[in-house]
C-alpha cells in the first residue's frame, strides 16, 4: 500500500511473555507495519498511518494477520536454534508453531460458552474466569431502597441518584449554576444551557450503550437552574482582547488571570454553585504555552485556581456547541453538574466492606536549572467506591528510576500510611479494616516496610500492594467453536470485559476493556470505541494475602466509578485515573500542601 510517497508494508513486532510456566516463555506476536519513504517520515505521521490501519483489525481480522506470520515463519514446524550460531556449544533453543489457548470459566449467563470435545487440553495452558460485570446501587422510585444496575444511565432512568433521600436535609433542593462568558457568545450559550432541561434522542448512534436522554429534573429527580445572560450576579461577561504588544505566553497569562479575578467575583455572592466557563475558539492560541522550560494549561490553571477555594468549575469549548452528538453531550454534562454539587449519583456494590482504597499519583516538574518538585497525591476511595478526600504533599527524600519515575523513601511512605488513616477517619470517623493501595509502578522494599509499619501501628494489618499496568506483550483473541467443521475459530467479536487470567500466584492479566451486554438486549454485545482488540492489564501483587481474585475483581469495580464520564467503565481504576490528574493540577498547588480537597473540584 502506498500513500503519497510513503510505503506501507506488513509487519510483525515480537516480544516475550512469561507466567507460572518455568519450562518456557511465550513469542508474542503484535501486527504492525513499517513505512520506507525517500524522505523523512515524521512521528506523528507515522502514528497517523499505523493508528487508521491497526485499528481496523478486529478480533478475526487479527487472527488473520497472525495466521499469515505464522505460517511465513514456521510453515507449520518447529524453528532450532543453536547459540551462538553455528558455535557448536550445544546450547539449542527452539520455538514451537503451536499456539497457547487459555479456558475461561464464565460467570455470566449473558455470554455464551462453548467446548470441543476433540481439543487437546495440552493447548490451553492459561486458566481463567469472567466476572460479572460490576453492579451500580441507586434509589428505588417506589421507595427508599437500594436498586442495582450494572448500566449507570438506564440506573438512573429507570431509579433515582444514590444519595436523593438527602435533599431538603443535608443538600439544598436545586442545583444551581452560575456562567462566565463573553457577550457575543451569552445567547447561543445560554440557549445551549438552557437544553439540559428537554429531552434527546440517540438517532440510533451507538444504540447499543446510549439511551435517550430524557431532562436532568427526570434523571436526577432535582431541578437545575440556569442562569439568564442578563442576570448580572449569576452571568459575568468576559470579552479578553489580547495586546499585540505582548508575547503569547503573557497574553495567557492575562487570560487566566481575568477567568480568575471573575471566578472570586461570583464566589463572593454566591457559595453553592457550580460555575461554568465558555472558551470559545479565539482563545485557543493563549491555552497552553512553554515558555523557558515551564508549562502553562488554562484548564489546569483554572481548576487548581478554583479547587484552592473550594469552588467547582466546569469549562466548555465553543465546539460542543455545534457537536452532532447532542444526546451524549447532555447525557455527560447533566451528570458533571450533579457531581460538582458534590452529590453522589450512584455508589458500587461491594461486598468487602470496611475496605478503604488508595491511590498514589505523582507529578515531577522541572523548570530550567531548578531542582525538581514531585507532588505526591493520596486519593482514598471507601469500600462502595466513593472518592472521599485527596491529599497532595511535597515529596523531598525520593529516587528517580530510568524513566524518571519517583519511589519514596521509607520515611516518605510512612507519612503516606498516615495520611491514608487520618483521610478515612475524617471522613468516616473510623479506620479500615483492610487498605489496598494501587499504583503504577512496583513497590519498593523501603515503600512496603514504610506503608505497612504505619498502618500497623493503627492496627491495620490487612494491607495489599498493588501495581496497574498495561500488559502490551500478551493479547489473546477470542474464540468460537465452528460447529459445522467442530474446530477452533476466530470470533467477529474480541476478549470479554471482566476475563481474568492468572499468571502466577500474585499477577494475573484482567480485561477491564472488552465486549458487555447491550444495553438493547442482553444478548446483543457491545465494545467500546470499537477498534482493534483490547490490551489487559497486568496486575502485581508486592505485598499482602489477599486472594489475586479478589483483587482483579476490585479492580474491575473501581472502573466504573469514574464520575466524570457517562462510559460504562474506564479502563483504569478510579484510583489510578483520579490521583495522576490530580496529581498532574497539584504541581500548581504545592504551596497548599497538606491541605485536603474533595476530588470532585477537580473533574
Amino acid at each position: 500500500m502506498v500513500i503519497g510517497n510513503i510505503s506501507i508494508h506488513k509487519a510483525l513486532s515480537l516480544s516475550l511473555f512469561f507466567s507460572n510456566n518455568n519450562d518456557y516463555a511465550y513469542l508474542s506476536f503484535s501486527p504492525t507495519v513499517y513505512l520506507t519513504s525517500p524522505e523523512e517520515i515524521g512521528i506523528k505521521k507515522k502514528q497517523e498511518i499505523s493508528k487508521k490501519l491497526l485499528e481496523k483489525l478486529y478480533n478475526n481480522k487479527y487472527d488473520e494477520y497472525l495466521s499469515l506470520w505464522n505460517t511465513l515463519l514456521f510453515e507449520n514446524k518447529r524453528l532450532k536454534f543453536e547459540y551462538p550460531l553455528c558455535s557448536g556449544t550445544g546450547f539449542e533453543f527452539q520455538i514451537s508453531c503451536n499456539s497457547a489457548y487459555g479456558e475461561i470459566n464464565v460467570l455470566d449467563s449473558n455470554f455464551r460458552t462453548y467446548s470441543l470435545p476433540s481439543f487437546d487440553k495440552r493447548k490451553a495452558p492459561f486458566k481463567g474466569v469472567q466476572f460479572l460485570e460490576p453492579q451500580l446501587v441507586f434509589r428505588s422510585k417506589v421507595n427508599d431502597n437500594e436498586s442495582r444496575d450494572y448500566h449507570p444511565m438506564r440506573g438512573l432512568t429507570s431509579n433515582r441518584p444514590y444519595d436523593v433521600i438527602l435533599n431538603g436535609r443535608i443538600y439544598s433542593n436545586e442545583i444551581n449554576l452560575s456562567v462566565i462568558c463573553g457577550q457575543k457568545y451569552s445567547n447561543a450559550f445560554y440557549s445551549f444551557l438552557s437544553q439540559l432541561q428537554t429531552k434527546h434522542f440517540t438517532g440510533n448512534i451507538n444504540p447499543d450503550y446510549l439511551i435517550d436522554y430524557p431532562g436532568f429534573t427526570s434523571i436526577f429527580n432535582i431541578p437545575i437552574n440556569v442562569p439568564y445572560f442578563e442576570d448580572k450576579d449569576n452571568w459575568c461577561n468576559l470579552d479578553f482582547q489580547n495586546d499585540n504588544n505582548l508575547e503569547a505566553h503573557k497574553n495567557a497569562l492575562q487570560l487566566a488571570r481575568l477567568i480568575t479575578s471573575k471566578i472570586d467575583q461570583i464566589a463572593n455572592t454566591h457559595t453553592q454553585s457550580t460555575i461554568v466557563i465558555f472558551i470559545p475558539e479565539e482563545w485557543r492560541t493563549f491555552e497552553s504555552y512553554i515558555y523557558k522550560g515551564e508549562s502553562f494549561d488554562l484548564h489546569d490553571y483554572i481548576k487548581a485556581f478554583a479547587a484552592s477555594r473550594g469552588i467547582s468549575t466546569q469549562l466548555i469549548r465553543e465546539d460542543t456547541l455545534n457537536d452532532s452528538l447532542k444526546c451524549q453531550i447532555y447525557w455527560w454534562l447533566s451528570l458533571s453538574f450533579y457531581v460538582k454539587s458534590f452529590r453522589t449519583p450512584w455508589i458500587l456494590n461491594n461486598q468487602e466492606k470496611n475496605t478503604a482504597y488508595a491511590g498514589i499519583g505523582y507529578s515531577i516538574s522541572k523548570i530550567l536549572d531548578k531542582p525538581e518538585i514531585v507532588i505526591g497525591c493520596s486519593h482514598i476511595y471507601d469500600s462502595n467506591g466513593q472518592g472521599l478526600k485527596y491529599k497532595l504533599s511535597k515529596i523531598d527524600d525520593y529516587y528517580l528510576d530510568k524513566h524518571s519515575n519517583p519511589y519514596l523513601s521509607y520515611n516518605d511512605a510512612f507519612q503516606f500510611g498516615v495520611s491514608i488513616r487520618e483521610l478515612f477517619y475524617q471522613s468516616l470517623d473510623k479506620l479500615p479494616e483492610r487498605v489496598v493501595i494501587h499504583k503504577r509502578t512496583k513497590f519498593t522494599e523501603d515503600e512496603i516496610n514504610g506503608i505497612k509499619t504505619s498502618l500497623n501501628k493503627a492496627g491495620i494489618h490487612r494491607i495489599d500492594l498493588i501495581e496497574i499496568n498495561y500488559e502490551s506483550d500478551a493479547r489473546f483473541l477470542a474464540m468460537r467453536v465452528d460447529n459445522q467443521a467442530q474446530m477452533l475459530q476466530a470470533d467477529g467479536f474480541p476478549i470479554s470485559r471482566g476475563t481474568c487470567i492468572l499468571t502466577n500466584k500474585n499477577s494475573a492479566l484482567l480485561w477491564t476493556h472488552g465486549i458487555v451486554p447491550s444495553v438493547r438486549q442482553n444478548n446483543y454485545k457491545f465494545y467500546l470505541g470499537g477498534r482493534s482488540i483490547p490490551a489487559p492489564l497486568k496486575i502485581t501483587k508486592h505485598y499482602g494475602d489477599s486472594n489475586i481474585n479478589t483483587i482483579a475483581s476490585e479492580i474491575l469495580g473501581l472502573t466504573k466509578m469514574n464520575w466524570n464520564s457517562f462510559d460504562l467503565y474506564s479502563k483504569l481504576p478510579s484510583t489510578i485515573d483520579s490521583s495522576n490528574q490530580i496529581a498532574r493540577i497539584g504541581k500548581l498547588l504545592s504551596r497548599f500542601e497538606g491541605k485536603t480537597y474533595d476530588y470532585r473540584l477537580f473533574i
